[in-house]
């Protein structure tokens, strides 16, 4: 008799799913059905058997806030509380995992095909949820799930069941195609005492992205989760051939665990412990494109507070994607280990078969860390960050000081979610925020700070992290300093010592505001285009603010604009870590600035290539090309430093031919050295939104007028 054909009746300790009603079918809601089953088994032990069924077990029904007696639950299938000795066991096990990569076209020359929805075939035994949970944005709530015990009131787990066991089961959970990530956890056994999960796999449902709608696995604000194991004083969690993939984390862990393989995809944190008083241990850890491998909580998680982690991993073998030019983006390895708190006790041993041969670690100081092969290396992730080219616009919502004379609907004090839902579609991966320190510095009184500005910044931050947009925080004007008319200022932050200190006290507040967000999503570029200073008052007044945000937050990357309008590199900045030099891309003036009133003028509108009329100066700065720019730098940065345009295009008076002309001979030349640049602006007469040029045939979008010359050339130069 094949197992398909098992008679229930004859062994009370086995249950078939199919004679409860679950179809199988993928389009009959099982929810119900499984429900029942699991009702029954957990009544007396046992197991309840899942035939193989092609088109899986569709879970379609909402999710429970509580169980039947008000415990706290969330969940779409749930384990009774009370429930002892119950298998969940499929026909065979996983096959593990799917595509990992968003493969390009022409990809078939390497005999692959590029990547698209629909999911791949594989004989998995899957409860296959379709519903999309309520999204959760705060890190300590519990978790939606397909499936979850209730919390209990044993030990300090909250156990309310006790010795459960998943076996060749494979859950999947949807993959929203609009948001790009999920807002469902797979399993929750935070309240069940002793786990065994064996040949089982918690995963999306769909491959990570699709070639041709340029769709890809995006950061999740929600806090989702492959498996949560037992929590603190569990009896023991033993875990073998078990995979996931596509959560903002992979496992969640703490003390007991028995691991023999352990496989991660795609995970923004692959395996985050928060306590292991006692020991465990992960015999092999396989890690596929995350951009975390390792690490510990920061503070309550799901419920569970951190504590000490002790545990050995005694082979980690990842590939971080960093070197494959593919997305998702936010699988691209931004950490090996991450544990600021310095919690982890133990070792690992790593090996990365080709790649950059690199395992960033923040913290960890009192954990061993071996590549294999027997050479010990740590590589801390700050001083080893190195900024991708980032390539986008400058978004002004804070720009202006609130209530000055010409602010617009660039400048309106907010930063908007649809600019950066635009970038994302686009193929853009960066925002500068140039911003006026009055925001925050009501009246011009330099001992205030409001706070509520950090509600606008934070929503831009959010907005980054959500579209996978670097947001980089710049003081347009700061205490002492505006780069338009800053001769006229009564105390100059060049040599203030009452502009400095309150100058180096607000990038405090911001340091302190945004510790903790990594690189991959946050950058500081402390002040907008200094001029006047002379070099030594550069090098204090920039030394002083980088050592003001560093104690504030060690791991910082911070962009400092060069001196005298960007157009001079300062030398002694080089070697420090976490830091890298902005220039501008206004050169020449003559044809960036053209018609403008704050500029001086050439006697005749220029075209490109341009030189100077007979009735112009030849020798005013005017007419500096790109190139003279770039051999300032280029002759002087260490090859490697980080370079960038912060701010680049051309007024809307000069014609629109010449301006696309220039620009990409401009971008050609940044490419080529792996800068990183931005367009001023997205919207206004730099711009290619509303800029009011008059030689443009601009279309309609989303109630705008848009330069699909200009957007079509700068994505032609965007990652």
């Amino acid at each position: 008799m094949s197992l398909h054909e098992h008679d229930s009746g004859r062994n009370r300790s086995l249950f078939n799913v199919a004679d409860f009603g679950a179809k199988g079918d993928g389009v009959t809601d099982d929810t119900a059905a499984i429900q029942r089953a699991i009702d029954a088994v957990a009544e007396s032990g046992g197991t309840l058997f899942f035939p193989y069924a092609e088109k899986g077990y569709l879970i379609a029904s909402p999710g429970r806030e509580f169980d039947k007696e008000g415990r706290p639950v969330r969940a779409q299938l749930v384990i009774p509380a009370g429930a002892r000795n119950i298998c969940l066991e499929g026909e065979m096990p996983c096959s593990l995992l799917y595509s990992y990569q968003v493969r390009p076209m022409g990809c078939e020359k390497s005999h692959f095909t590029p990547t698209r929805f629909g999911r791949e075939t594989m004989r998995n035994t899957t409860l296959h949820s379709t519903w999309d949970a309520p999204e959760v944005h705060d890190p300590a709530e519990r978790p939606w799930a397909v499936i979850a015990a209730p919390e209990g009131t044993s030990c300090t787990g909250r156990f309310s069941a006790f010795i459960v066991s998943v076996k060749n089961l494979e859950i999947a959970v949807h993959l929203d195609k609009d948001r790009m990530y999920p807002t469902t956890s797979a399993a929750n056994f935070h309240n069940v005492s002793r786990l065994v999960i064996q040949d089982s796999q918690f995963c999306l449902d769909d491959n990570v992205g699709d070639t041709y709608l340029d769709k890809h696995l995006l950061e999740s604000p929600c806090h989702t989760v492959g498996l949560h194991a037992s929590g603190d004083q569990n009896d023991q969690q033993i875990l073998r051939d078990v995979a996931v993939q596509g959560f903002k984390y992979g496992f969640v862990l703490g003390e007991h665990v028995i691991a023999d393989h352990l496989y991660a995809h795609n995970c923004e944190e692959a395996v985050v412990f928060h306590d292991s008083s006692h020991l465990s241990r992960i015999g092999m850890l396989v890690a596929q494109h995350n951009r975390t491998i390792l690490s510990t909580t920061r503070g309550v998680l799901f419920g569970n507070p951190p504590g000490p982690v002790n545990v050995q991993v005694d082979l980690l073998n990842f590939e971080g994607g960093q070197t494959t030019g593919v997305p998702p983006w936010v699988s691209h390895l931004r950490y090996g280990i991450y544990d600021p708190g310095n919690r982890l006790r133990g070792s690992v041993t790593w090996h990365e078969p080709w790649g950059e041969n690199a395992f960033p670690v923040v913290g960890a100081r009192n954990f061993r860390i071996e590549r294999f092969g027997g050479l010990t290396q740590r590589t801390f992730a700050g001083a080893a960050f190195k900024p991708p080219a980032w390539h986008g616009v400058n978004l002004l919502g804070l720009f202006r000081e609130p209530g000055a004379p010409g602010a617009d609907a660039r400048a309106d004090g907010r930063f908007h979610e649809d600019h950066f839902r635009w970038l994302r579609d686009w193929g853009f991966n960066f925002a500068r925020l140039p911003m006026h320190y009055r925001n925050w510095c009501p009246d011009d009184d330099w001992s205030k700070f409001d706070d509520s500005v950090f509600d606008k910044i934070d929503a831009a931050v959010a907005y980054g992290r959500r579209y996978g947009i670097h947001v980089q925080l710049c003081f347009h004007a700061a205490p002492g300093f505006r780069i338009l008319g800053w001769q006229e200022m009564p105390e100059q932050l060049r040599s203030s010592p009452r502009a400095q200190a309150a100058f180096y006290e607000q990038w405090r507040r911001f340091a302190r505001r945004y510790r903790g967000v990594p690189n991959e999503f946050l950058s500081f570029n402390p002040l907008n285009e200094p001029c006047g200073f002379s070099e030594e008052q550069y090098i204090k007044v920039f030394s002083q603010v980088v050592d003001a945000i560093h104690k504030e937050d060690p791991e910082r990357f911070i962009m400092l604009d060069g001196n005298n309008v960007g157009s001079t590199p300062v030398p002694a900045f080089f070697n420090a870590p976490l830091t890298g030099q902005a220039f501008r891309g206004y050169t020449p003036h003559a044809i960036t600035h053209f018609g403008t009133t704050y500029v001086e003028q050439p006697a005749h509108e220029p075209g490109w290539p341009c030189s100077p009329s007979m009735d112009d100066n030849a020798g005013s700065w005017l007419w500096e090309r790109p190139e003279d720019t770039i051999a300032k730098y280029e002759g002087a940065v260490p090859d490697g430093y980080p370079m960038m345009i912060g701010e680049f295009g051309c007024f809307n008076k000069i014609a629109h031919a010449t301006a696309l002309a220039w620009m990409e001979h401009c971008l050609k030349l940044w490419n080529k050295r792996g800068y990183s640049w931005a367009i001023w602006n997205l919207d206004g007469p730099f711009g290619f939104i509303d800029s009011g040029r008059t030689d443009v045939n601009y279309v309609g979008f989303e109630g705008h007028k848009l330069d699909l010359k200009m957007l079509n050339l700068l994505r032609k130069y965007a990652n």
